[in-house]
Formats: structure tokens, C-alpha cells, sequence
């Protein structure tokens, strides 16, 4: 009777297993493999939200169009993951030198530009493929030799200039006439200042003025107002050493009718105003589609000013000058809202049908 007791409280399947040992141990390979595919099917969950995690984060990250740290010799293969479709061109007159960087802010190499007291371009790159987008962002580091630099009224003062360009045009091309340019001018002040410029008669000057053996992050928005891919563009705005995260409202802004419609071409130029004896280090040169892009920040995470405030400040900006010294630059036309032509059509197509007059649907 204990016997059946005890058989009768024990588990019908211990009972079966105890009986016969090969079901037991069918049971424990079945456990086994049970427990081994929930282990794999949990490590491959979490290795693909892992991966796609991962996936997710690279893509919110804006990337640059184009980039240039002057590690590497000027005459190294071009890369088209760098954004490149061929290697440095240099000068014949005086090229530009791959040099080790002073001061310390810069990167251990750049490259280093010299004048020839004539327009010179010694330093120029093609894009892997034009861009024609509605805005082209650009930056680089720049540190000038104190002892080389020239002071107006005592001397004639400084000239440097990135140039953006629909072609190369060689060594002496002058890149003015409606070619955006980004650098360095002497201004109405005598002082040595950043600027942007499509020509001499659209210069605008920051109120940064150029120190010797300092390094500045010049920062440029090249623009096309009318926002076609097929218009040329005709606003240029500066910031001299801003912020990545929190840019302001840029230290100089112009706009002029501009030729270039699409970008194929970047390069440094010197002119009369700089000398042999000038000593010129650019440095961490990128090019890119958004302000993001310039500095490898998330998508969209940047707060930037409205065009609307950029033309308000070069209306300012040209009432302080004198009629007579004004240059000729026309204003861009800001867009406005028609309600019979862009917002009428949008009701009659998407409301008018449920929500007009006594017939509507919806009861409001």
C-alpha cells in the first residue's frame, strides 16, 4: 500500500522516466535543444538591433562632400570616397608645398602658399562630380606668418581667397566676375579682414581682422536664391572662428548676379598684394551639402538663420554707406504667398468636396 501511495504522489513523468531510462533521456536532449535555440534566437535579436542601432546612428550623421587634411603628398592617388576626381593641381609659378603645420591648433601638415606678387593659383582640386544643389557650405583653417604680414596705410596690405568655380581656368585665372571668393581683403578701415566677394564691387567685410600666428576656422554658405539647381548662385555668407553647434547670424553677407551654376572646381589664389615672402598655411579643407556636414553632426541638429534676417542686415548694411560709394548689387526678391494662386487650388482639390457650404459631410 506505501508502495502505491508513493507511486500514486510521484509525477506521471518521473514515474515514466524512472520506468525507462531512454525516454528520460530523449526528454533531456529535447530540453537541451530546446534551450540552446531560444539561447541562439535571443543572441541573434539582440546582435541585429545591435547592428541596426548602429546602421541607424551612421546614417543620422551628415557626411561631407568633399574633404582634404593634406596628410598625404599632393601628388597621391585621388580617392572618390574623399569626394576627389583627381589630385592636386599646382602651380608652375609657385605651387603650393605640403609643410609641417605652426602653430600647434593646426594638424601636424598642410599646405603651404607663398605669393608672386601677380594672381597665382597654387593650389586647385576638381570635385568626383559638379554640384548644382541650392547651398554648398565650405570651411578651413588658415594661419598666417606675423612676420610676413603687410599693414595698410605702411604698405598695401594682404589678399588671399578660396575660389568656387565651374572650371580651372590655370595658373593666372583671375576667378572673379561673379565666382564666389572667401578670404582675405584690406578694407575700408586699412585693416586686414575676412571677407567674401563675387567681385570687387560686392565685397563684404567682417569685422575680424587678420593676427599673425593665430589660427582662424573660416566657415562660408554659398548660395543660389532662387533655389533652382539650373540658377547660378549669388549669395555668399562668412563666419570667421564660429561655433559648430550654435553658428549666429554670419559676420558678413553678399549678394551679386554670379555665372557658376554648378561647382566643379576649388582653389586657393594669391594676387599683387601678396608677396614672395608671405608665408600662408591652409589646413583641414571640407566641403559639404549642409552646415552638419562640415562637422560631422547629426542631421537637422543645427538651428540656422533664416535668409530673411541675412538680407534685412545688407539692406542695414548699405544704408551706412554713402549713395555715391554704394556698390551695385541688387537685393534678392523674397517670396510671397498668393491665396488665389497657391492656396485656393489646395482647398478645392483637398476640401471644398466635404467641407463647402450646406452640403458638407462632416457637420463642421
Amino acid at each position: 500500500m506505501a508502495n502505491e501511495q508513493s507511486d500514486f504522489r510521484t509525477p506521471p513523468a518521473r514515474r515514466i522516466t524512472a520506468a525507462h531510462p531512454s525516454v528520460a533521456q530523449t526528454l533531456c536532449q529535447r530540453r537541451f535543444s530546446i534551450s540552446m535555440f531560444v539561447l541562439l534566437t535571443v543572441i541573434a535579436f539582440c546582435q541585429h538591433e545591435t547592428r541596426g542601432q548602429s546602421t541607424r546612428s551612421d546614417s543620422q550623421v551628415a557626411r561631407p562632400v568633399a574633404a582634404e587634411s593634406f596628410v598625404e603628398e599632393f601628388s597621391s592617388t585621388a580617392s572618390n570616397d574623399a569626394g576627389w576626381s583627381r589630385d592636386w593641381v599646382l602651380s608652375r609659378t609657385a605651387p603650393g608645398l605640403r609643410a609641417r603645420t605652426s602653430p600647434a591648433e593646426l594638424t601636424d601638415f598642410g599646405a603651404e602658399i607663398r605669393g608672386t606678387r601677380e594672381r597665382n593659383n597654387p593650389l586647385r582640386r576638381q570635385l568626383s562630380k559638379p554640384f548644382a544643389g541650392a547651398e554648398l557650405f565650405v570651411r578651413f583653417l588658415i594661419s598666417y606668418d606675423e612676420k610676413s604680414i603687410d599693414k595698410a596705410p605702411q604698405s598695401d596690405g594682404e589678399f588671399f581667397v578660396l575660389w568656387l568655380d565651374s572650371e580651372d581656368g590655370g595658373d593666372t585665372a583671375t576667378h572673379s566676375s561673379g565666382v564666389p571668393n572667401i578670404g582675405l581683403h584690406v578694407d575700408s578701415q586699412n585693416r586686414n579682414a575676412f571677407m567674401v566677394r563675387f567681385g570687387p564691387d560686392s565685397s563684404s567685410f567682417a569685422t575680424v581682422e587678420l593676427t599673425g600666428d593665430r589660427t582662424f576656422l573660416v566657415v562660408s554658405r554659398v548660395a543660389k536664391s532662387s533655389g533652382n539647381e539650373l540658377g547660378a548662385f549669388d549669395q555668399i555668407e562668412l563666419w570667421v572662428n564660429p561655433s559648430p553647434a550654435e553658428p549666429t547670424l554670419p559676420h558678413a553677407a553678399t549678394f551679386s548676379p554670379g555665372r557658376v551654376k554648378a561647382v566643379s572646381w576649388l582653389g586657393f589664389s594669391t594676387g599683387r598684394k601678396t608677396e614672395t615672402t608671405d608665408r600662408i598655411i591652409v589646413d583641414d579643407l571640407v566641403v559639404a551639402d549642409s552646415w552638419e556636414g562640415l562637422f560631422s553632426l547629426p542631421l537637422n541638429s543645427v538651428s540656422f538663420p533664416k535668409p530673411e534676417r541675412v538680407a534685412a542686415k545688407l539692406l542695414n548694411e548699405a544704408a551706412e554707406i554713402p549713395a555715391e560709394l554704394r556698390p551695385k548689387r541688387a537685393m534678392p526678391k523674397q517670396p510671397t504667398v498668393s491665396f488665389r494662386r497657391d492656396i485656393l487650388p489646395i482647398l478645392e482639390r483637398s476640401c471644398f468636396k466635404c467641407h463647402q457650404g450646406l452640403n458638407r459631410v462632416w457637420q463642421f
